[in-house]
């Protein structure tokens, strides 16, 4: 089909397969238009989320508010189809709205981008109201907090990651957040409590709880994000801390 020949093209990768993917995924909207004239079909949505994903993949500023565009329609078709906009689809383009306003990059669309994030993980919550079946609203929170640390949204970031925690108390990721968030904010005797007390414990099979915090401090630094308690922590866990020539302010 149509759809199926887009989405090979499409993770295929490279501008001239999403470009291609495009054209299938066109063709197939076009196809489903005639066949739905009044619009409101879960087919036409998912057509118009597909061609704003490949839209987004390719990048630039007239490709992103093309997928934006697209999102945009596929979410008040989905809004029709499921009146309570408690729906996985409808958390699915609101998270893409998301990424697409994100990565436009201007302070009013970050805000934006913030806004679509928080709205989706809201329907994640009533999704999935329990910690058995709750792992995508946990990583929707943990990349939500990470975002707020780029603005400067400390204290909402400290409330995601505490919330989160409330959803899973034992995901060490979460814990991170926090405290790096209490860190952030200044308060500091708090976030070296939680570095202190979670230090040797391991967040996967793969990294204790202090190797994930070095890791995470370098991967912030490099998004622009550092703090003076951030080398007090690296000290307390025995690592140098950050030259201050590879250090952002």
């Amino acid at each position: 089909s149509l759809n199926n020949l887009a989405s090979a093209y499409g993770a295929l990768g490279g501008t001239a397969n999403l470009e291609r993917a495009i054209g299938y995924f066109e063709e197939s909207l076009k196809i489903q238009r005639q066949l739905f004239p009044g619009g409101v079909h879960e087919g036409i949505a998912a057509s118009l989320g597909n061609l704003g994903k490949a839209y987004w993949k390719l990048g630039g500023t007239a490709n992103l508010k093309r997928a934006i565009g697209h999102f945009e329609e596929s979410l008040k078709i989905e809004r029709q189809l499921y009146p309570g906009s408690v729906h996985a689809d409808i958390a699915t383009n609101l998270n893409n709205l998301g990424n697409a306003y994100w990565n436009l990059g201007g302070t009013a669309d970050l805000e934006r981008a913030i806004g679509y994030f928080e709205e989706g993980l809201k329907i994640e919550r009533q999704l999935s109201p329990d910690a058995v079946h709750g792992g995508n609203a946990a990583s929707l929170y943990s990349l939500l907090t990470v975002k707020r640390f780029l603005v400067g949204q400390y204290a909402e970031a400290l409330r995601d990651a505490r919330e989160s925690l409330e959803f899973l108390p034992n995901d060490l990721s979460a814990r991170i957040n926090e405290a790096t968030a209490l860190l952030l904010m200044d308060r500091e005797a708090e976030a070296l409590a939680i570095y202190t007390q979670y230090r040797d414990r391991w967040v996967s099979f793969r990294a204790t709880f202090r190797e994930a915090v070095l890791s995470y401090f370098a991967a912030l630094r490099a998004l622009g994000v550092n703090h003076p308690g951030m080398a007090k922590v690296e000290a307390l866990y025995g690592q140098p801390a950050v030259t201050p020539d590879r250090a952002k302010p």
